[in-house]
């Protein structure tokens, strides 16, 4: 994998709902649809494992992801540093700042990135629209070129992918395959195979007591794996391990990139009260 590949596609696990509205309990009752909580979190990141061949021996970072509800969309923002040491003593410094803009409805998004992978610059700039009615959607880039890009109808943007997930997983699925797009890395839509683990009561999701009610849900532990549209390989490009709470939080990731993973623990969530419309 390139050094610009690690920063592909960092998967969002956010979204909406009134603080008001959370439920602490949990019961044998069945879970609604998925309502997803707006909020501010903040994750470190350390290496996990490295492999043997591996290039790189450590890594260290943070990760913030931000999401708001306007009145229009979803507001997403995610900021992440990640310092990855080699075997011969060098280190490797990446940044990467993204936003995007995805309508209530999942048909319209709007995304922007700003990458800085060891001082080398690069911006992304796009909108998409979803397909419908069985005609294809579309991607246009402004940055780094101008280019359209063709969407499957049924591809899904991140907000609307985290929605969907949490329905398949409440209705009981233990695999929903999907295409997704974000517009992070400047290329097309992914497939993306998701395997879901069984229900787990708040009590049995491991979460820091002074991180308070945000995280005190029940869940899943999801397996993701992404490939790229229409590839043969099968293996995938990489694939993230998470555990999604049922409001859109992620309590934990471990992002597996073949030579070594990384693992993203939660540290400081905060709730985002929505807009009076």
């Amino acid at each position: 994998m390139t050094l610009s590949g690690l920063f592909r596609r960092l998967p969002v696990f956010i979204g909406s709902l009134p603080a008001a509205a959370f439920v602490l309990g949990f019961s044998s009752e069945p879970l609604e649809a998925a309502n997803l909580a707006p909020h501010r979190a903040v994750y470190s990141l350390k290496i996990g494992q490295a492999r043997a061949g591996s290039s790189f021996v450590d890594a260290r970072g943070a990760m913030t992801l931000i999401m708001e509800k306007s009145c229009d969309g979803w507001i997403l923002e995610q900021t992440m540093t990640m310092d990855l040491s080699t075997a011969e003593g060098d280190t490797l410094k990446q940044k990467m700042n993204f936003s995007g803009l995805e309508s209530l409805d999942g048909g319209n998004y709007r995304f922007a990135a700003d990458n800085d992978i060891d001082e080398k610059k690069s911006q992304i700039n796009g909108k998409a629209r979803a397909g419908s009615d069985g005609k294809p959607g579309e991607v246009n880039y402004k940055l780094p070129e101008a280019k359209t890009i063709s969407l499957p109808e049924k591809t899904l943007f991140p907000v609307g992918h985290t929605s969907w997930l949490i329905d398949r997983a409440i209705a009981g699925d233990r695999q929903a395959p999907s295409h997704v797009f974000d517009g992070a890395d400047g290329g097309g839509p992914q497939e993306v195979v998701a395997f879901i683990g069984p229900l787990a009561a708040p009590e049995a999701v491991p979460s820091k007591d002074q991180l308070g009610a945000l995280v005190k849900r029940p869940g899943w532990n999801v397996r993701l794996a992404f490939y790229q549209m229409d590839s043969q390989d099968a293996e995938p490009e990489y694939e993230a391990e998470i555990m999604q709470l049922d409001n859109g939080v992620a309590r934990r990731m471990v992002l597996d990139y073949r030579e070594f993973t990384v693992i993203l623990e939660l540290e400081k969530i905060e709730a985002i009260n929505p807009p009076s419309c």
